[in-house]
């Protein structure tokens, strides 16, 4: 297997109205200035896109950045970063997740990727270190996150897909990779609007080694250090998951309730990640690599699920007074299945019912 040193400074352009790519080049300014992520990212999207764009429209563009570190086992490396126009918002948005569609796309040779145009009808990408594929997604297109992730696994190590919510332009969409989140921004909707149901990189191409290993592995070692003797990263989340946060914040005063007009709530406890560890017996699940091992996975009514992360917990549970972590699992999964961020989903719900 080829082997990248640090990163390959390669970007991939994909124009979904011409069905071409190109590799574009990063300035050594840029790319000292603002490493990789989010900050390259938002970096090219100012550079690239005019202010007073309808975010829905093809003028808008979508950017997937890795991380300098992002395949080399450095602890908690394995997110990357996304970058638009907000439809929500009508801002820059960006997205920060743990699914595979980092490390595939990274192993594929590229640093980033950048979506621009509009296809004439639904398409999938598949991206290699050839360059990229495009397929008819019209088989997918109403079609929910999971079914479609499990349809084209066999395509690549990592995928970026939107749901019913997404095709449907809904404002605060989201995009799955795994059982993570592209969560906020409405990003799903503006993959939606170019008519792009999913983005598959097929990764393992390439493997990507740091340029000094000794001092790499030294800094490596002082990080778990740091982590391991923290006792929230060290203990409370890697045994209750995010959700550790649900009775400290009640305690505290600042657990939403009640459309926000609560701080705490006598209930909470049959919410927080405690009373989950025990009662669905729960195991790790969490993005890859990771030391702190937040996410979790449990027997939720008989069937292996994701534990819900403190933001859903918070919003779908207390703050619409739901106190029935089983309950707040259903909405969960249904938000998984539709592609909807499941925060807006609730404060809306919440607004609604005040």
């Amino acid at each position: 297997m080829q082997e990248i040193t640090g990163t390959s400074n390669k970007v991939i352009e994909v124009d979904l109205t011409t069905q071409s790519h190109r590799e574009i080049p990063i300035s050594e300014k840029d790319l000292e200035l603002y490493l990789g992520g989010k900050g390259l990212g938002l970096k090219l999207f100012y550079d690239r896109v005019p202010a007073g764009i309808d975010p829905l429209s093809e003028e808008n563009e979508f950017i997937v950045m890795t991380g300098v570190y992002l395949g080399t086992g450095a602890p908690c490396a394995g997110r990357f970063a996304a970058v638009t126009k907000s439809p929500l918002t009508g801002l820059m948005g960006t997205g920060s997740c743990g699914g595979p569609f980092g490390m595939a796309l990274k192993t594929s040779g590229w640093d980033g990727l950048i979506i621009k145009g509009k296809a004439k009808s639904p398409v999938y990408l598949v991206i290699s270190s050839k360059g990229v594929e495009f397929k008819d997604a019209k088989k997918f297109w109403g079609k929910d996150t999971q079914t479609v992730q499990k349809a084209l696994e066999k395509e690549g190590s990592g995928a970026l897909v939107i749901g019913q919510a997404g095709e449907n332009k809904v404002l605060y969409a989201n995009i799955c990779s795994g059982h993570r989140f592209l969560g906020r921004c409405g990003m799903g909707a503006v993959l939606g609007s170019k008519n792009v149901k999913a983005i598959v990189a097929k990764g393992n191409e390439f493997k990507i080694v740091p340029k000094n290993p000794r001092k790499f592995d030294k800094a490596r070692k002082k990080t778990l250090k740091f982590i391991n003797r923290n006792p929230i990263t060290s203990v409370s989340y890697r045994q209750f998951g995010t959700n550790a946060n649900v009775n400290l914040n009640n305690a505290g005063g600042l657990l939403p309730v009640r459309n926000f007009t609560g701080g705490s709530h006598g209930e909470a406890h049959k919410i927080s990640g405690e009373e989950m560890a025990e009662r669905f017996d729960t195991k790790f699940s969490t993005c890859k690599p990771c030391a702190i091992l937040c996410g979790h996975k449990g027997n939720i009514n008989g069937e292996i699920r994701q534990v819900p992360e403190y933001e859903t917990i918070g919003t779908f549970g207390s703050n619409l007074e739901i106190f029935d972590p089983v309950a707040v699992s259903e909405f969960n999964e249904l938000c998984t299945k539709y592609g909807l961020d499941t925060i807006s989903t609730a404060v809306t719900i919440a607004w609604a019912m005040e």
